[in-house]
């Protein structure tokens, strides 16, 4: 099962609670892949952070960022704002699945954050 994620950003009323929803409704599947805006550094430390690092842990997911490390280091980019962060991860069960990894960085990209790719 392939599973796109967009959890809430900072500020968001009820935050802890809609994540955690999301993630206990993830938790009973077999074969993970989660994808997406996650809208927290799992390298950092917060309560958000702390939730979401839990449940990999639980699910035994493993970072694709880790598997495949790369010379990108942020996956959101906002020139205008100079704005930098690392918030968008794919998140696997099965890394021996995964063939390969990487943040794009296109020449034309209309999104401020930059695409994730896999060959699964």
């Amino acid at each position: 099962m392939i599973v796109n994620v967009y959890l809430p950003c900072s500020g968001t009323k009820e935050r802890a609670s809609i994540c955690s929803s999301v993630l206990a409704d993830i938790t009973s599947r077999t074969k993970i892949i989660v994808a997406g805006d996650i809208n927290v550094d799992l390298d950092g430390c917060d309560n958000m952070v702390s939730q979401v690092n839990s449940f990999a842990e639980r699910c035994c997911l493993r970072r694709c960022d880790k598997i495949f490390p790369s010379s990108k280091r942020f996956t959101y980019v906002n020139e205008a704002l100079d704005k930098h962060s690392y918030v968008d991860y794919m998140l696997t069960s099965c890394p021996d699945d995964v063939m390969e990894f990487d943040v794009l960085d296109p020449d034309v990209n209309y999104s401020d954050h930059l695409p994730l790719f896999a060959i699964i």
